[in-house]
């Protein structure tokens, strides 16, 4: 806690069992494959400016997402999915992540503000170092991020 506190960052290694980030990495995998239109259909929409309902409806395929957001950059740093839909065995496996949360900032209790999956794939482009602070809709820095 006090290396979160001081850097606003720390490594937990045990945190999750090998077993348990082995089974979570099939999981998310097969969920990732299933919705792969969704999360290009997101892209497209933030290149775009635009709803996502709105490119959803017409962009209803993978190579009409690349293409199109070919035009803005040359090639992805990862695809994203948000509010991740899991079988419950995944999310019991992730029931500790609020607990170890809060005792990160020293509280009893926290909220879930969102949650997503990025998905590096092989040959994607760099992802540039950022600070997820800036991208918070709150003013403030008491927030915790699982990476």
């Amino acid at each position: 806690q006090l290396q979160f506190s001081r850097e606003g960052h720390v490594k937990l290694p045990k945190l999750l069992s090998p077993a348990v980030v082995k089974d979570l990495n099939t999981e998310l995998k097969v969920y990732a494959a299933s919705r792969e239109i969704e999360a290009w259909q997101q892209k497209v929409a933030v290149y775009r400016d635009e709803p996502f309902e709105s490119v959803k409806g017409r962009y209803s395929t993978i190579i009409d997402c690349e293409r199109e957001v070919k035009r803005y950059v040359p090639s992805l740093p990862f695809l994203q999915h948000f509010h991740v839909q899991t079988p419950s065995t995944t999310r019991t496996k992730l029931d500790l992540l609020p607990a170890a949360a809060a005792s990160l900032l020293g509280c009893s209790r926290v909220r879930l503000y969102q949650d997503s999956l990025f998905v590096k794939r092989a040959g994607d482009d760099v992802t540039g170092w950022h600070s997820d602070l800036p991208l918070s809709p709150w003013d403030g820095n008491d927030f915790v991020t699982f990476w």
